[in-house]
């Protein structure tokens, strides 16, 4: 997650995440028969801490991406429990992933150098070897990656922000940062700000065939003189770039998305956006020619917990999001997790029900078959990765 975009949810969603506030009026959710979620054994990752991403493919292959205390760290599923990856070393972290087959695998993020300046780092895995790649240095010298995704060899996106201080502030000249893999090396791309735009962040990216979506928050100054966050999403349909407004929130401050978090493409090209528009988490669907609101999350899936995979979509129609419930007698949180089944949200039960902590990363493959998540639990252990089956 970019600094603009931290910076502005602690102090938006700080206290409501701690008094568990939700607004919403939506049905709860119904839970899914014989469906849930189960811990994996994770005891072998020594060093890996926390999940930014997950990659799947569809021969049931998957790789969950991160940082330790300190650095960067991978790990695969070996098909019965997950196994630390030897990949270059770096000081910092990976957040996001993507799998076009099991020789082909992307990981991007961050690393930060003894000045503490961030640097994008980008790496691949050809079904053996994790190697770094070469990334052209930005005007500002300093830049980050959020977020990966692809869909062939030679049409890999990735995303983050440019120019940003040492301690993952906004400067003034903070921007959209956007890298295409071409097939053999990446580019910087050049994409549009709205009018009035001080720093701007990219958080997510979606691809398919040549239409690619990307998506995040700028802080702009309004026609008034006014500062806000406004969530931005951009549209690339392989010719240009257009700015895509989100739909209204009614009832939201200035009835806008404030923040657009995660992006994905599900069946038919159907494109799927989460964001929030003040404390709750949203849901958006683009119809073809704008986005609408909807479908519309149940009350305790208003909760937003992370970016970093708030959101996944599948190829049958399905959609995934994640969420935290208070426990009020244990004190804490559980993880929760919804899934859209074309008709209605509907609750996904963790099979440990003593678990603590937020829903966080979720991930599913392009059929369905297999979802993957990582609770954020706030201990020192190895990782608490969780496994549904579609």
């Amino acid at each position: 997650m970019s600094a603009s975009i931290r910076h502005a949810r602690r102090t938006v969603l700080g206290a409501a995440l701690l008094a568990g506030v939700v607004l919403a009026t939506a049905p709860a959710a119904q839970a899914v028969p014989g469906q849930e979620f189960v811990k994996t054994p994770t005891d072998a990752l020594t060093s890996l801490y926390s999940v930014g991403d997950f990659a799947t493919t569809e021969t049931g292959k998957a790789w969950a991406v991160g940082s330790g205390w300190s650095a960067a760290e991978i790990a695969k599923w070996d098909g019965a429990a997950w196994q630390g990856e030897q990949i270059p070393q770096f000081y910092g972290g990976f957040s996001g992933a993507v799998a076009l087959d099991d020789t082909n695998v992307w990981a991007v993020g961050t690393s930060y150098d003894a000045n503490n300046d961030s640097r994008p780092e980008a790496v691949h895995n050809d079904g053996t070897t994790w190697t770094r790649t070469a990334i052209p240095e930005v005007p500002e010298k300093i830049a980050r990656l959020n977020d990966v995704d692809a869909d062939g060899a030679d049409n890999v996106w990735a995303v983050g922000s440019a120019g940003i201080d040492a301690v993952q502030r906004p400067n003034a000249d903070s921007r959209p940062y956007v890298l295409r893999w071409d097939g053999s090396s990446w580019q910087e791309v050049a994409v549009p700000v709205p009018a009035g735009t001080r720093h701007a962040s990219l958080a997510s990216v979606a691809v398919r065939g040549q239409e690619v979506w990307v998506a995040g928050t700028a802080y702009v100054r309004l026609d008034n003189g006014e500062e806000r966050y406004r969530a931005l999403v951009e549209r690339f349909d392989g010719t240009q770039w257009t700015i895509v407004p989100t739909a209204p929130e009614p009832g939201a401050p200035e009835d806008f998305l404030r923040f657009a978090n995660r992006i994905a493409i599900g069946a038919a090209g159907q494109v799927w956006l989460a964001g929030q528009a003040d404390v709750d988490q949203l849901i958006q669907r683009w119809n073809g020619s704008a986005f609408e609101r909807g479908p519309e999350l149940p009350p305790e899936l208003r909760r937003p917990t992370s970016r970093g995979g708030a959101l996944s979509v599948d190829g049958t129609g399905k959609a995934w999001v994640s969420s935290a419930r208070s426990d009020s007698g244990g004190g804490g949180n559980r993880p929760l997790f919804g899934v859209w089944d074309g008709d209605s949200w509907n609750d996904v039960p963790v099979a440990d029900q003593s678990l603590a902590g937020n829903g966080g990363v979720i991930t599913t493959s392009r059929s369905g078959g297999v979802i993957w998540a990582f609770v954020h639990s706030f201990t020192s252990g190895p990782p608490v990765i969780l496994r549904a089956e579609g």
